[in-house]
């Protein structure tokens, strides 16, 4: 899998959101990604990429040493809730931060954490994800293995959130070859999460679909920001007029804070 996980972005393509993401751990490397294959019994260091169908795999700490990353030495888990888990997100908050595009994604299983939707609208028009609670429920999400640099530049694209560590005797996390991941840090939604009418968190889903149920549900969005999507993520690319947007959402009681995720901030 390389070219289809990087033609569209969601800031490009703000109703393509999340972006297009992988079904299997891999190595993000510029513009390809190459399938990471996990050892039982070993580190992440140690586990295999196959970097193209001719050669044999490499160990993935010898994949990243020539572009100077270290899984062993100032490495950092990044759980990816919404577009984070795009490959053609992340090269796009790189490249434009002149940071290596270079980094493993390992897709875990993570009890009672879920993708849901934060109760905010990005400047690209999109409404993205935020992690909410699900009790026993497991899901299937992307760790991000990321170096302090590359760290620092994610944090600088994500003004609305909170970087948090996700304390692992509530929310444990596991690796395929069925290891724990000790505390991972997760961003949590500065503005909480979006509900529905009975005050349930929404799960993620296609974008266009959230849009228009919103729209649906609410006649004051629909005098603000157009009858269907596209008119949406065309009106409140304006400030103005999707800070008034947001504001109609907590007024109208479409969302909810989310003080389980607190209290448990990065430094």
């Amino acid at each position: 899998m390389t070219s289809d996980l990087f033609e569209d972005d969601p800031v490009s393509h703000p109703l393509t959101y999340p972006g297009p993401v992988p079904d299997h751990s891999g190595l993000v490397a510029g513009a390809r990604f190459h399938r990471l294959r996990p050892i039982t019994g070993t580190g992440v260091a140690e586990w295999r990429v196959a970097e193209d169908r001719e050669s044999a795999p490499v160990a993935l700490a010898d994949a990243l040493a020539p572009h100077g990353l270290d899984m062993g030495r100032s490495c950092f888990p990044v759980l990816a809730v919404g577009s984070n888990a795009s490959p053609a997100q992340m090269r796009r908050k790189f490249v434009e931060r002149g940071v290596p595009a270079v980094f493993p994604m390992v897709l875990t299983e993570v009890q009672a954490i879920a993708p849901g939707v934060s109760a905010h609208i990005s400047r690209a028009g999109y409404i993205p994800a935020a992690p909410i609670v699900t009790g026993a429920a497991v899901s299937r999400l992307f760790v991000l293995f990321l170096n302090e640099e590359q760290l620092r530049a994610l944090d600088a694209t994500e003004p609305n959130y909170q970087r948090c560590v996700l304390p692992a005797a509530r929310f444990p996390v596991r690796l395929p070859n069925g290891d724990p991941l000790a505390s991972p840090y997760v961003y949590v939604s500065d503005h909480g999460c979006l509900v529905d009418g009975e005050e349930r968190a929404l799960a993620l889903g296609d974008q266009r679909t959230l849009i228009r149920e919103l729209l649906g549900k609410s006649p004051g969005l629909r005098r603000l920001c157009g009858e269907d999507p596209a008119a949406f993520v065309a009106s409140v690319r304006d400030p103005a007029l999707r800070a008034s947007a947001c504001a109609l959402l907590h007024d109208e009681g479409w969302t909810r804070e989310q003080p389980e995720l607190r209290g448990t901030a990065a430094m």
